[in-house]
């Protein structure tokens, strides 16, 4: 399968605004391939099935990462569909060419929902808990190989 890099706004602040530490990177076996993400030190990272799941020492803040193989739907529509799935209040949007991005509120924790689509795929990311504004400030790579 051919490299395919989305950026997304997400692992680079988490790594540089909540932990302040240096990240390694960590490949995780998914049914579409090898996902390769930037996990800051101090945090653990859980493959799935359709990608990886990161969470901070605390657990107070959390990523999760999947890899979607048909993509039929926009960035958008996929972002949105999401914020239904999990009753997130949406307080602010945005999407460039292929890159969505909602920012909101659910059961009481910060929400991001991220999501990047090409002709094959789609990568969605889901970050959650007091940090998420902070995590969603700049960006950085996520590979699918």
């Amino acid at each position: 399968m051919k490299n395919v890099f989305f950026s997304l706004l997400v692992a680079a602040v988490v790594i540089l605004a909540v932990s302040g530490a240096m990240a390694a990177e960590q490949t995780f076996d998914t049914k579409a391939g090898k996902l390769f993400i930037e996990i800051p030190d101090g945090w653990t990272g859980k493959g799935l099935s359709d990608g990886c799941k990161i969470a901070s020492a605390d657990g107070k803040n959390t990523m999760t990462v999947r890899i979607i193989l048909q993509k039929s739907l926009s960035a958008m529509d996929t972002a949105k569909r999401i914020a239904d799935s999990i009753h997130m209040k949406i307080k602010n949007e945005n999407v460039e060419a292929e890159i969505a991005a909602l920012w909101g509120e659910a059961n009481g924790n910060q929400i991001a929902v991220f999501v990047a689509t090409d002709e094959e795929m789609a990568i969605t990311a889901i970050l959650k808990g007091p940090e998420v504004i902070t995590m969603a400030t700049s960006f950085t790579s996520i590979e699918v190989e």
